[in-house]
C-alpha cells in the first residue's frame, strides 16, 4: 500500500508538470491582446476548467467573471453562457448553492435565447447537480430530465450518459440500488463504445457495492476509477475517490489504510475550499476515532454539523447527527443522543419520504415521554426498536396490499375478457348455424335460393313491438357483419354514433338482451332465432 501511495504521488506530480506547461501556454494566449477575442476567451475557459475549477473554485469563479464581462462587452452570448456555467459550478463547489442555482438559471435562459442546445443541457445538468448536493431530489430529477429530453433529440450519447449517471445518483441516495446499477451498467457500455472516460460510473458502481457491504467489489471499482483519473489528469472527483477507498478500508476494520486515504482526500478538499468535502472528511475521521477516542469524535462531528448547517449540505448533516447519536448513546448522554436522533430522523425523512412516519413518531415520543426516556436506557432502546418495526410493518403492509390488489384485479380482468371472447365465439358459431337453417328455408319451390334475410314480420310479432326504420337497418347491418362497430354502422345509416347507441339500447331492452358482453351478437342471435322459427 505504501508503494501505491508513492506511485500515486509521482503520477500526480507528472500530471501537474504537464498541466503547468499547458497552463502557461494558455495564460500567454489569454494575455496576448493581439490574438482574436474568441481564441483568448477559449484559453481563459480552459484555464478555469483544467487548473482551478475543482482545486481552487474561488479563483475559477473570479477568472470566469472576468471572462463573462469581457464577452458581454463584445456581445458574445455563447461565451457569456460558458462563463456563467463555470461560475455556477465554482459556487456549487464552494457550497454557495443559492448563487449557483441563480447562475445556472441565467445560463439556461441565455443559451435558449441563442438556440444553443448543447449549452442548455450542460447548464441543466449542472443545475441538477446543485439540487442533488442539497438532497432536493425532485428538482434535481426535473433538471436532469429536461436536459435528457434535449440530449436525446440531439442524439448526443456523451450528454445522455452524463445525465443518466447523475440520475443514477438520485436512485443511489434513495437506496434503490437495482435501478441505479441498471442505469450505470448501460452507461459503461455506451462510454466504452465511445472510447470516453467513465470514472464517474465506475465510482458510483463502487458505492452501490459498498452500500450492499460487498467491500471487495466496491474497492475494485473505486480503484479502477482512481487509476483512470490519474492516467487522464482528471481532477474532478479525485478527493471523493480517495474518500470512498478510505471508507471501504474503514468498513473492513483497516483503520490505518483508511486514514491514509482520508488524509489524501482531506488535503485536496481543504486546498479547494470544498465545504461539503471538508464536512465529509470530518465525519470520516469521526468514525475512525468513535470507539477509541469518543471526545475527539464529538469535537470533529460538531465541526461537521456547523459546516453542513451553514452550507445546507443535508446528507453530511444527516450522517454527522447519526454518528453523534451513536457516540452520545455509548457515552450514556441520553438526552443529547435523543436530540441527535430526532434531528437525524427529520433529515432522513426529508431525503426519504417513505420514512416520514419514523421521524414524526420519534418527535411525538420525545414530547410525551422525555422524562421517562432519559431515566431509562432500556425503555429508550425498546422504543427505538418499536419505531423501526412499526415503519417496516407499515411499509410492507402498504406494498403488499398494492401488489395483492393489482394481482387480483389483473386476474379478474383477464378471466372476464377471456370469458367474453369465448362466449362471443360460441354465439357467432350459433348464428352461422341459424343462418344456414334460414338459408335452407329461403329456397323456393323451383329450387332457387332467395336472398338471405331476417323476417321482420316474425320478429315484430315475437317481440310484440314495431321496429323503426333506423333500428331495422341497424339490425340488418349486424346480420350482414356481426363484428361491425358502432362507428361503421353510423356511417352506413347516416346517424350519429350516439344515435346508433341509443337505437341499440332500445333494441336490447325490447329483445330482453341481458348479457354484460357481446350484446350485439346476442341481439342478432335472438333475431335470427325468431326468423327461423316455423
Amino acid at each position: 500500500m505504501k508503494f501505491l501511495l508513492i506511485l500515486t504521488y509521482l503520477m500526480c506530480c507528472s500530471c501537474l508538470a504537464v498541466g503547468q506547461i499547458e497552463s502557461d501556454t494558455l495564460w500567454f494566449v489569454w494575455k496576448d491582446e493581439k490574438r482574436p477575442t474568441l481564441e483568448r476567451l477559449a484559453a481563459l475557459e480552459k484555464i478555469c476548467k483544467q487548473q482551478y475549477l475543482y482545486t481552487q473554485p474561488d479563483s475559477a469563479y473570479a477568472l470566469a467573471k472576468i471572462g463573462y464581462e469581457f464577452a458581454e462587452r463584445e456581445n458574445l452570448k455563447k461565451e457569456m453562457s460558458s462563463a456563467l456555467k463555470i461560475m455556477g459550478v465554482a459556487s456549487s463547489n464552494l457550497s454557495n448553492y443559492e448563487e449557483a442555482i441563480d447562475l445556472q438559471n441565467r445560463g439556461i435562459k441565455l443559451s435558449k435565447r441563442i438556440n444553443d442546445n448543447y449549452a442548455t443541457v450542460k447548464h441543466l445538468n449542472s443545475l441538477g447537480n446543485v439540487y442533488l448536493k442539497m438532497s432536493n431530489y425532485a428538482n434535481a430529477l426535473d433538471a436532469y430530465n429536461q436536459g435528457l429530453e434535449i440530449a436525446e433529440k440531439e442524439k448526443n450519447k456523451e450528454l445522455i450518459t452524463t445525465l443518466q449517471n447523475n440520475i443514477s445518483l438520485v436512485y443511489l441516495d434513495l437506496e434503490n440500488y437495482d435501478k441505479a446499477l441498471e442505469i450505470l451498467t448501460e452507461i459503461l457500455s455506451i462510454q466504452r463504445e465511445l472510447g470516453k472516460e467513465h470514472t464517474k460510473a465506475l465510482n458510483n458502481i463502487g458505492t452501490i457495492y459498498r452500500k450492499q457491504k460487498n467491500y471487495a467489489k466496491a474497492l475494485e471499482f473505486y480503484q479502477q476509477s482512481l487509476q483512470l483519473k490519474l492516467d487522464n489528469n482528471i481532477a474532478y472527483g479525485l478527493p471523493l475517490c480517495y474518500s470512498n477507498i478510505g471508507l471501504v478500508y474503514y468498513k473492513q476494520g483497516n483503520n490505518q489504510e483508511a486514514l491514509k486515504y482520508y488524509n489524501l482526500s482531506t488535503n485536496l478538499y481543504r486546498a479547494a475550499g470544498h465545504q461539503k468535502g471538508i464536512a465529509r472528511s470530518l465525519i470520516n475521521f469521526g468514525g475512525i476515532y468513535q470507539n477509541t477516542n469518543p471526545d475527539t469524535t464529538i469535537i470533529l462531528l460538531n465541526q461537521a454539523v456547523q459546516i453542513a448547517e451553514k452550507t445546507k449540505n443535508t446528507a453530511e448533516l444527516r450522517d454527522a447527527t447519526e454518528l453523534l447519536y451513536q457516540v452520545y448513546q455509548a457515552e450514556g448522554q441520553y438526552k443529547k443522543a435523543l436530540e441527535m436522533h430526532e434531528t437525524f430522523n427529520k433529515l432522513q425523512a426529508s431525503m426519504h419520504s417513505l420514512q416520514n412516519q419514523k421521524a414524526i413518531f420519534a418527535y411525538e415520543y420525545k414530547l410525551k415521554h422525555k422524562k421517562e426516556l432519559l431515566e431509562s436506557q432500556v425503555e429508550y432502546e425498546q422504543k427505538l426498536r418499536e419505531i423501526k418495526l412499526r415503519n417496516q410493518h407499515n411499509q410492507f403492509l402498504i406494498i403488499g396490499s398494492i401488489l395483492l390488489l393489482a394481482l387480483i384485479t389483473g386476474f379478474y380482468l383477464k378471466k372476464k375478457y377471456s370469458h367474453i371472447l369465448k362466449r362471443r365465439t360460441e354465439l357467432l358459431n350459433e348464428v352461422e348455424v341459424l343462418k344456414e337453417k334460414l338459408a335452407k328455408q329461403t329456397v323456393s319451390s323451383s329450387g332457387s335460393r332467395k336472398e338471405l334475410s331476417l323476417d321482420k314480420g316474425k320478429i315484430e310479432k315475437a317481440i310484440n313491438s314495431k321496429i323503426g326504420e333506423s333500428s331495422w337497418l341497424i339490425l340488418n347491418l349486424i346480420f350482414e357483419n356481426p363484428s361491425i362497430s358502432n362507428k361503421e354502422i353510423a356511417e352506413k345509416v347516416s346517424l350519429s354514433i350516439e344515435g346508433v347507441s341509443s337505437s341499440l339500447r332500445r333494441m336490447y331492452s325490447t329483445f330482453e338482451v341481458k348479457a354484460k358482453g357481446n350484446k350485439k351478437v346476442t341481439l342478432l342471435m335472438k333475431a335470427v332465432n325468431i326468423s327461423v322459427q316455423d
